[in-house]
């Protein structure tokens, strides 16, 4: 873990989190050495023999990338419940969801401002998962509605926004795709063709003429389906979902992949991760294992 070297403790009176302050540091609060400061120890080495070529080299993406909604973040100057509330479920189903999920599932992708970016560059992105709750501004509704008619594919999770920025009402991106939110299912798996689904919350079930369900409820009422409209398509992902359980890694590769979406870098066991750099020239593989337990 480059983000502490050496695990410490806290002041009690000071502390937010107790007075444990470990985090998988290589240096342990009492100066042991674990395992990973060796790997630790060879990247330093690495950077410092290959810093100004590999600076000269971008990361190669695969041919999936992720919204990233400003709005959803810009909470710096709020306070109160709600917002705590907010930040804890983006921080969980964004963060923790997809986000982790395809970086963990082997997905090399960039992040897109869906709010201000051209429809014309949007357009590069063929595939686009977008992280939602329930409100959007308009603009960007139409402007991810028209991505979808003029030939991408939109995957869309875990909700679909009725409201704009005011929490007026606004179903801009439902209208145009033509899916339909019948209400919110409490207390029930997720069931898709390989397996049952645990969701961290609410299911959403859809109604969308001409669709394709790909998971259903307990009751046989679909919440995730997969619909055109125009050029392209979208799969809506009615299911809250975060890293409870490895499985889900899988959950979210295999929505990604009936999207269309393509690893560029296979790899076994599937959390050792690979990130190609290259420009014209030259190019650096970096593999990276985020287990614990060495891997060969």
């Amino acid at each position: 873990n480059g983000y502490m070297f050496s695990g410490g403790v806290n002041d009690p009176l000071i502390a937010a989190r107790s007075s444990y302050h470990e985090w998988q540091a290589p240096i342990t609060s009492d100066g042991k050495f674990r395992p990973h400061i060796k790997p630790l120890e060879l990247y330093g080495k690495f950077i410092s023999s290959f810093n100004s070529l590999m600076a000269a080299t971008d990361k190669a993406y695969d041919n999936i990338a992720v919204g990233y909604y400003q709005p959803y973040y810009t909470t710096e100057y709020l306070s109160g419940k709600i917002k705590e509330e907010f930040e804890w479920k983006r921080d969980r189903y964004f963060f923790d969801g997809p986000a982790r999920l395809l970086q963990v599932a082997g997905f090399n992708y960039p992040l897109v401002d869906i709010q201000y970016i051209t429809p014309s560059e949007l357009s590069k992105h063929k595939i686009l998962w977008v992280f939602s709750i329930d409100y959007m501004d308009g603009a960007t509704q139409k402007k991810l509605a028209d991505y979808v008619k003029d030939g991408g594919t939109l995957i869309i999770n875990p909700l679909l926004p009725s409201k704009d920025l005011n929490l007026k009402d606004n179903s801009t991106l439902s209208n145009e795709l033509g899916i339909k939110v019948k209400k919110l299912v409490s207390g029930s798996l997720a069931y898709s063709a390989k397996r049952d689904i645990l969701p961290d919350g609410d299911l959403s079930v859809v109604e969308a003429p001409g669709s394709t369900a790909l998971a259903w409820t307990k009751d046989k009422e679909p919440c995730v389906i997969t619909k055109k409209a125009g050029k392209g398509k979208v799969i809506f992902v009615g299911i809250y979902i975060t890293h409870t359980f490895d499985y889900h890694i899988d959950v979210v590769k295999e929505f990604a992949e009936l999207a269309g979406a393509k690893r560029s870098i296979l790899t076994t066991p599937y959390d050792i991760h690979a990130v190609l750099r290259k420009n014209g020239e030259y190019g650096f593989l970096n593999i990276t294992n985020f287990n614990d337990t060495t891997r060969t």
